[in-house]
């Protein structure tokens, strides 16, 4: 009974921490709250007429020009550009949250690319495709684009479309988490069934043994 107890409580204990482990396992790389933009800047501006503000809360990206589009994104050299890996593409994933916008506009999410020595390389399309939603938007999966294989880091950036003139989208921040593999995570969960397996057999093969000697 004693042991059965034992085998029981080391159950529990595994099963908690397997489940400690795949409920923490995801860690965010990259994480803007748009309360401040000081380390943001409009990018490319066709019609002369985009500014990026925050008021503590969101940032507002606006354009003044009507039928035109803007970017905006981070300022080199002052907001890091993030680490990637375009060979374990499957593990990122991104999230981010629109509190509003006007009715004339809309918006999409784009990833530049740059190698290791920071020379760009390409753009990453429709990573969120242009539309007008407003919420939060979780676990955008990364690993559904096609990367440049020499790619190392990637910079985000908002491209907002106007209709009418002078319109804004009011961004409250966005994420870009890194999630283990499944095949690491499977070989943990492996690994601990084997040491849990020989953990039950072996007083069962010691008794055994004992039988058997007793017997002869």
């Amino acid at each position: 009974m004693k042991r059965f107890k034992q085998r029981i409580s080391w159950m529990v204990v595994a099963g908690a921490f397997v489940g400690a482990v795949f409920n923490t396992e995801a860690t965010i790389i990259w994480s803007k709250a748009f309360t401040d933009v000081s380390d943001w800047e409009v990018i490319y501006d066709p019609g002369a007429s985009a500014s990026l503000t925050s008021d503590g809360l969101q940032a507002s990206f606006s354009v003044g020009a009507a039928n035109s589009q803007a970017a905006f994104g981070p300022t080199v050299g002052v907001s890091p550009l993030v680490a990637f890996d375009p060979a374990a593409e499957s593990k990122y994933f991104m999230d981010f949250t629109v509190n509003s916008l006007t009715l004339s506009t809309s918006y999409d999410i784009r990833l530049d690319e740059f190698d290791s020595n920071t020379n760009y390389l390409g753009t990453v399309f429709n990573v969120f495709p242009q539309g007008t939603f407003s919420g939060t938007i979780n676990n955008i999966a990364l690993g559904a684009f096609s990367f440049d294989p020499n790619a190392a880091f990637v910079l985000r950036k908002v491209t907002v479309f106007t209709g009418n003139p002078n319109q804004t989208v009011n961004f409250a921040g966005m994420d870009i988490v890194a999630v283990p593999e499944p095949s690491v995570m499977l070989l943990f969960v492996v690994g601990l069934g084997v040491i849990g397996y020989k953990w039950f057999k072996t007083p069962s093969a010691a008794r055994l043994t004992a039988h058997r000697r007793q017997a002869g």
